[in-house]
């Protein structure tokens, strides 16, 4: 450790953190071991999967997973306070991420690419699993990692390692504070994935589909049929030209790659934040331009559409530009159009 004192502590706690030796504050045990596929799937038991200790500060025991464990077996049930510790990884910073059992548990049992950790001094487990997370706890489990092609944390050399640790009241200050963040991204990351479900489920009801012209869901005051137009007749076409990724640089004249449609921006795009300082003969973005790709992997790939709303941007190469009468015409909403409903299954038919 490079310190014994954080840079940031709440009120009312001062002085440094004791060093102490993780073999001193408790006990290794092994997950499950001489286990077959057979065993997976279905049992009369349950056991905390690899992911469930990687992803997780403290275990979510809501993705437990069945396993049979005969009556003469020798396994190690896990326990509320355990910590839990991954193994095995492809590179030594994904080792040895800890996650705190916080929740009583019956006939529950660990992966056999985990090891378990059982308490026995009087310190907070969530803490513990928090600052194994953090920038400090991931530089120590990267230096014991050993391995070349697959890289490995023994029970040995992480017992014979020392960590900081605050009094225990610090420790449950500091563990309180990331416990609710926690709560509260759980409930945003919820919020998302059900705002993500609506926007979906609009996009399917609110453009009319294949031999359709009435979406099934239609904003109050509005009736009739869409009209049917032939994007040839309303729209001028022009190509991106040139550049690619090498060309793309720190400073210089704004850029956009067709790539970024996939990656980086959402059907609006308001901004960019790459560059390139080579000066071909260039497309320039005029502002409220729909931008499709030229090319993808697949069918689906090229009717994807963007509304490009910025002016004066490089547009690259496998880009096909598409400009309207912004008169008659909402730029946004063509773009939309296009990726959703019916006409998105067009465009993908026209790929060759």
């Amino acid at each position: 450790m490079d310190s014994f004192r954080p840079l940031v502590r709440f009120a009312g706690f001062e002085g440094e953190w004791e060093r102490v030796c993780i073999g001193d504050l408790g006990t290794t045990y092994s997950g499950l071991s001489g286990k077959g596929k057979s065993d997976f799937g279905d049992g009369n038991a349950f056991y905390i999967t690899f992911l469930n200790v990687l992803n997780n500060a403290v275990i979510d025991v809501s993705k437990l997973e069945r396993v049979n464990i005969r009556e003469a077996e020798k396994q190690n049930m896990v326990r509320k306070g355990d910590l839990l510790f991954n193994t095995s990884s492809e590179t030594p910073e994904e080792v040895g991420f800890c996650s705190f059992v916080a929740d009583d548990l019956e006939n529950v049992y660990l992966n056999s690419f985990c090891f378990g950790f059982r308490i026995a001094s009087s310190i907070c487990g969530t803490f513990f699993s928090y600052i194994m997370r953090s920038n400090v706890g991931r530089r120590l489990m990267a230096f014991l990692a050993q391995g070349a092609t697959r890289y490995n944390l023994s029970k040995k050399n992480f017992c014979n390692s020392f960590i900081s640790l605050p009094s225990l009241p610090e420790q449950q200050s500091i563990s309180n504070y990331f416990t609710k963040l926690d709560e509260e991204l759980t409930l945003q990351t919820q919020k998302l994935s059900k705002l993500k479900q609506i926007k979906a489920a609009s996009l399917q009801n609110m453009f009319p589909q294949e031999g359709q012209m009435l979406p099934k869901v239609r904003f109050a005051g509005f009736e009739g049929e869409w009209e049917r137009v032939r994007l040839g007749e309303i729209a001028q076409f022009f190509k991106g030209k040139g550049y690619s990724k090498n060309d793309l640089t720190e400073k210089g004249s704004p850029i956009f790659l067709y790539g970024m449609m996939y990656t980086k921006y959402r059907f609006a795009v308001n901004e960019v934040d790459t560059y390139t300082d080579k000066v071909f003969s260039s497309l320039l973005s005029q502002g409220n331009e729909v931008i499709i790709p030229a090319s993808g992997e697949t069918a689906e790939d090229i009717a994807c559409a963007s509304a490009f709303l910025i002016k004066d941007v490089i547009l690259g190469g496998d880009l096909n530009v598409i400009c309207f009468d912004l008169s008659f015409y909402s730029t946004p909403f063509i773009a939309l159009s296009i990726s959703n409903g019916s006409s998105r299954k067009y465009l993908s038919k026209c790929a060759q």
